[in-house]
């Protein structure tokens, strides 16, 4: 295929790759995939790919950037519909996230992995740069909560970033490997975790 040259000609082959990395997760689950896969899935020469991406965490963080961008555009649109005149509760707070996070569960999977995996083979200049821009979009999201709904105990910027460290712990509990989950499944001494139930609980627990 065709060197791109320009930037909107890279911008659009960045896009592809992300974007067949993106479907790979949902099929198969990070760790079955390699940049084999990837640059397959794109139509593109692995060479190519490597040009965008030198690692398979860094095509990965960029994923999770996507994915945030549309949670974070889900949850503005939903504040928007708040009416000013209506005084919004602690409880529709609560519904908000909990349902923005349950409906997007490939971007649950990728908060989890985050800290874990994608932050040890990517450039310190690039991890900076991700670090940065996820805490700038927080703050932001954060001082929106804050504006509709008057929070007290909790700013919303706090409330968010314990919101995703909420979302990583259960995440791995709530759905584990396939190996662990022929366990439980046939073990029933063992708890099961669910995703919604426990994460409503524990955002009330957290705004009260």
């Amino acid at each position: 295929m065709k060197r791109a040259y320009s930037d909107e000609a890279k911008q659009a082959r960045e896009d592809q790759i992300i974007a067949a990395a993106e479907s790979l997760l949902i099929e198969k689950g990070y760790h079955a995939i390699n940049m084999d896969q990837v640059a397959r899935a794109s139509g593109l020469a692995k060479g190519t790919v490597y040009l965008y991406f030198k690692t398979k965490e860094e095509v990965f963080l960029s994923v999770f950037e996507r994915q945030g961008v549309r949670w974070g555009d889900e949850i503005e649109q939903a504040l928007l519909t708040i009416e000013p005149t209506h005084e919004p509760t602690q409880a529709g707070l609560v519904e908000l996230l909990v349902h923005s996070l349950v409906s997007r569960p490939l971007f649950t999977r990728l908060v989890a992995l985050s800290p874990i995996i994608f932050e040890y083979n990517i450039p310190p200049e690039q991890l900076r740069a991700n670090k940065l821009w996820v805490y700038d979009n927080l703050r932001r999201l954060g001082d929106r909560i804050d504006e509709v709904f008057h929070l007290r105990s909790i700013e919303g910027a706090q409330l968010l970033l314990r919101l995703f460290v909420i979302v990583a712990g259960l995440e791995g509990f709530a759905h584990p490997s396939p190996i662990a989950k022929e366990i439980y499944d046939s073990e029933p001494t063992l708890p099961k975790i669910d995703f919604e139930t426990e994460l409503r609980t524990l955002l009330t627990l957290l705004l009260q």
